[in-house]
């Protein structure tokens, strides 16, 4: 018994079996920049961001990508409502990926049937003022 389990496990690892993950993430080809402040305020300020989405797998990431222009819509929406005073604090960043999260997940809960996205990263935050 103990020769078939090598055996088999071997055959697994030949064949490229080997671990199998149950996650991806969707990351935009292009990073997120725009400006955003208080237009009463004679200079406004720019916020660059990357943003990365973590999905079930492959084929969900697919499904995400689908609909590529109108999450970056949302989350643009999301950066320009951004106060200065306000944008650097890890709270605020806390706050805007929880805003994100719950405006993708409920746009492609309303075109796909389901959620689809588990969380929303940001890999890359800059703040030029």
């Amino acid at each position: 018994m103990f020769k078939r389990c090598l055996l088999l496990l071997s055959a697994l690892c030949l064949l490229g079996g080997g671990p199998v993950y149950a996650v991806s993430y969707v990351t935009f080809d292009e990073h997120f920049t725009t400006n955003f402040g208080d237009p009463e305020k004679p200079k406004l300020s720019y916020l660059r961001v990357n943003v990365s989405m973590k999905v079930a797998d492959d084929s969900t990431a697919t499904r995400v990508r689908g609909h590529e222009p109108f999450i970056r819509d949302l989350i643009i929406r999301h950066l320009v409502r951004q106060k200065v005073e306000t944008v650097r604090t890890e709270e605020a960043k806390t706050q805007l990926l929880t805003d994100i999260k719950t405006s993708v997940t409920e746009f492609l809960t309303e075109e796909e049937g389901e959620p689809l996205v588990e969380d929303v990263l940001f890999t890359e935050f800059v703040v030029q003022e």
